[in-house]
């Protein structure tokens, strides 16, 4: 899975610095979730755990990571509000800006 540049994360609820390192390594933990765009719709997003992130996932980009869904559905009303209401970004600007850290925003 590539990794956004953009990547969020739930604040209140840090993940550990091995766990931000495991990830960029593409060993994505079990219990957490993960909002990432969608192999079988070209404009959806999908939020999944980590244990179901298997091979079909590897060209979708990484958007989100929270150890809560309710923080991750924020997200993507947040991003569906820019992408279509305000038009301050595009799908594709989401998809293409790839990076490989993991930063708090």
């Amino acid at each position: 899975m590539r990794l956004s540049k953009n990547i969020k994360m739930n604040e209140d609820k840090p993940l550990s610095a091995i766990a931000k390192w495991r990830i960029q390594k593409g060993h994505y933990p079990r219990r957490l979730y993960f909002l990432c765009t969608s192999p079988f719709n070209k404009c959806g997003f999908e939020i999944l755990r980590g244990k179901y992130i298997n091979s079909r996932y590897k060209d979708c980009c990484l958007l989100a990571i929270s150890k809560d869904k309710k923080f991750l559905i924020e997200h993507i009303q947040h991003l569906v509000d820019r992408l279509y209401n305000t038009k301050e970004i595009t799908y594709e600007s989401l998809v293409c800006d790839v990076g490989d850290t993991l930063d708090y925003d």
